[in-house]
């Protein structure tokens, strides 16, 4: 008895399995997943080396305006730790920088040439100056909480960029906000071993510039160096 086409087109076209269709999602969606993480990483290194970058410059004009300062005073006849010639607000020469936390940048104002920006901006957050160098980065992160949900004329250490592309913190309505934030803790410089008690070297601050971002989560870069008065 001869097949009927019926019968040959049913013989021939045999469907997949439950199994076979299973399998077949298992290993599409393993590759979906491979993407997606392999993506993630990707803008997660492309994330972390733009933020390491910026870090870097702006930790560096943290430090070296800082110890500008001192070398202000230097050519002044001014004592090390004066802030006289660098804060319009001092006028004695009462004005130290003192140990604590300070917003260091520079303004600028169309036709004239960019002024120091330093301004000492809160009191010591808790548990932060107890030692040489505490781990202070749940404190500086609830600092930064706090900072980011202000205006941006009222910010502090917040970075915010001008027109011309400058990273600047003394932010006003006109300029774009960023995720960075920047300040400097200046700590007294104590010697260091444990044969002898610890006692504070004279003339001499240990500073740290921070550099803090809430861009994909919170994350701080410090960077530290010693300001020595050089007349000592």
């Amino acid at each position: 008895m001869r097949n009927s086409p019926t019968r040959l087109l049913s013989a021939s076209s045999a469907g997949f399995t439950l199994v076979e269709v299973l399998v077949a999602i298992l290993i599409f969606g393993l590759g979906l997943i491979s993407a997606f993480v392999l993506s993630s990483s990707a803008n997660s290194l492309s994330m972390r080396s733009k933020q390491e970058i910026i870090a870097t410059n702006l930790l560096r004009e943290q430090l070296e305006l800082f110890k500008n300062i001192r070398d202000t005073n230097f050519l002044a006849l001014r004592d090390f730790d004066s802030l006289r010639g660098v804060n319009p607000t001092c006028v004695t020469s009462a004005c130290k920088i003192e140990f604590w936390y300070a917003a260091v940048g520079t303004k600028y104002t169309p036709g004239a040439p960019p002024v120091y920006y330093v301004k000492n901006i809160f009191t010591t957050p808790t548990n932060v100056l107890n030692g040489d160098m505490p781990d202070g980065i749940r404190a500086h992160q609830a600092m930064v909480s706090l900072e980011s949900r202000k205006t941006l004329g009222t910010t502090t250490f917040r970075y915010c960029l001008d027109s011309f592309g400058r990273y600047r913190l003394d932010c006003d309505s006109t300029m774009k906000p960023t995720p960075y934030y920047g300040f400097i803790l200046v700590q007294p410089l104590k010697t260091e071993g444990t044969s002898t008690p610890k006692f504070t070297v004279d003339a001499a601050f240990r500073v740290t510039a921070y550099f803090a971002t809430t861009e994909g989560g919170y994350r701080e870069i410090p960077i530290s160096t010693i300001v020595t008065d050089f007349k000592k």
